[in-house]
């Protein structure tokens, strides 16, 4: 049995990632909703990113 993801588990994990990036929830609350929502068997597969290659990215895209 495969488990699908709701929109609301969606925005519930992307909510998570935004409080923990701006350091209002700690690393470990944020592994724990997220294990707790997608399992241990699907671990969060973006990379995070330093700010020199946001501003690279900012850069190539000519934004301001």
């Amino acid at each position: 049995m495969t488990k699908t993801q709701s929109v609301l588990t969606a925005v519930l994990l992307e909510t998570a990632e935004d409080l923990n990036g701006a350091d209002l929830i700690s690393d470990g609350t944020f592994e724990k909703i997220t294990l707790r929502h997608l399992g241990p068997e699907n671990p969060p597969t973006a990379v995070p990113f330093d700010a020199e290659e946001f501003h690279s990215v900012r850069d190539r895209a000519d934004w301001s």
